[in-house]
């Protein structure tokens, strides 16, 4: 139920692309309130019409009349763009904070000038990398001091009671679909035919060949999804270049979890592999013999990742992003 205003309280408007009204973000100032807005279909014709997603627009032109000059927290670029456009179109400006700033792929022609003009108004921008303050701010024409790091938070994900139907420490998993370069994955699991494999990926993956030690999973529910991580000898997580801006969330869940982890090195995940193997891109005899190294190590390396558990909780801890956004709003509200 949404509070009473009073007026001494201070409120700020925060629209999703993708969370329900509600949805957990971060702890405000006790004397701040908030008026929550989502980009989820809650019609039928919204539901139909996904292109252009008129839900997003309908949910940034609430937030931007609601906000009558609070501070907006927006959620994900293209959300942000549209509160920013409507604020220019309606003459309602509010100060505007950009939340989970991140591209899987940069956009080009015209969406790049369409975002690059709507993106002007953005009083700040929240990244999870140091690569990606630098990225975006070349990219979009921006100050890059209006980019600030933060380093991705969460708490550890939901881990299923019923085991995996595979034995223990008897297979590799992979999770994942943004940016994943699962033909290297493959490409290395050819040469390891007495090792089984798992990939939980999404259905818009292409995998275009799967050898007999290879299981493809889609769909899978998020509960048996990480228990089947858990139950694996290690967890890959291949990412396409070194200069791919995803996999920061996997590798924290897996780092939360005690999973030890494989990856292939990006500039956009440094802050998140200190205890990650690493390989170049696209090298599958390396990554391969990588795999194999933490496989047959299984027993070990479980032990390992686990003793690290306590200083992982303690480094994506949510409270950080408490401090940090309560510090930007102070300048606003």
């Amino acid at each position: 139920m949404m509070r009473t205003r009073t007026a001494t309280a201070k409120w700020v408007v925060n629209v999703s692309d993708l969370t329900a009204p509600g949805a957990k973000f971060v702890e405000l100032p006790r004397d701040v309130r908030r008026l929550d807005y989502s980009g989820l279909p809650r019609n039928a014709v919204e539901r139909l019409i996904s292109r252009p997603k008129i839900s997003r627009y309908r949910a940034a032109l609430e937030a931007v009349f609601a906000a009558k000059g609070r501070p907006i927290i927006s959620h994900l670029p293209r959300m942000t763009a549209a509160v920013s456009s409507f604020q220019s179109l309606t003459g309602r400006r509010s100060p505007h904070l950009a939340f989970s700033f991140n591209f899987t792929d940069l956009p080009g022609g015209a969406a790049r000038k369409y975002l690059s003009r709507s993106f002007l108004s953005v009083d700040e921008f929240f990244v999870f990398s140091a690569y990606e303050r630098g990225l975006y701010s070349d990219h979009f024409a921006l100050p890059s001091e209006r980019f600030t790091r933060l380093i991705w938070t969460q708490e550890p994900p939901p881990v299923s009671s019923n085991p995996s139907p595979l034995a223990l420490n008897s297979y590799v998993s992979a999770i994942g679909g943004e940016g994943r370069d699962y033909e290297t994955l493959i490409a290395a699991a050819e040469k390891l035919q007495d090792i089984e494999f798992v990939i939980i990926a999404r259905p818009y993956n292409s995998l275009p060949r799967v050898p007999a030690n290879v299981r493809v999973l889609v769909n899978v529910p998020l509960e048996q999804t990480w228990r089947m991580a858990v139950d694996s000898s290690c967890m890959v997580v291949p990412l396409k270049t070194r200069t791919t801006c995803c996999g920061h969330i996997t590798l924290v869940a897996g780092e939360l979890l005690g999973i030890p982890l494989i990856s292939t090195f990006s500039e956009a995940t440094r802050e998140y592999t200190e205890d990650v193997a690493l390989c170049d891109p696209g090298d599958a005899d390396a990554l391969a013999s990588l795999i194999r190294h933490y496989h047959q190590g299984a027993v070990d390396q479980k032990a390992a990742a686990s003793e690290r558990v306590p200083s992982k909780r303690e480094k994506y801890d949510r409270r950080h992003w408490d401090v940090a956004v309560g510090r930007s709003l102070e300048r606003y509200l």
